[in-house]
């Protein structure tokens, strides 16, 4: 059919997109509505997971200059590329 009427197989598809836009945008609209508190606080975890933990010395209350340094290098080396 796509052969023989070629414009009515242009007009159903574009159809056929555009139903199924629709849908996914109903779609999003709807969880966007339904994101809650509990969303937010995994999303936090989530970045806070990316952050290295904490080391020895900071877990035990410990400062540790040296380590201090090795970190404010580390973050001086990092942003300048």
């Amino acid at each position: 059919s796509r052969l023989l009427n070629p414009q009515r197989y242009i007009e159903q598809r574009r159809q056929e997109i555009q139903r199924e836009q629709e849908r996914r945008l109903h779609r999003h609209s709807r969880l966007q509505t339904s994101i809650t508190s509990t969303d937010n606080i995994a999303l936090i975890a989530n970045e806070a997971s990316r952050i290295a933990p904490p080391s020895y010395n900071q877990t035990m209350g410990l400062v540790d200059e040296n380590e201090e340094r090795q970190a404010a290098l580390a973050e001086h080396l990092r942003l300048a590329g």
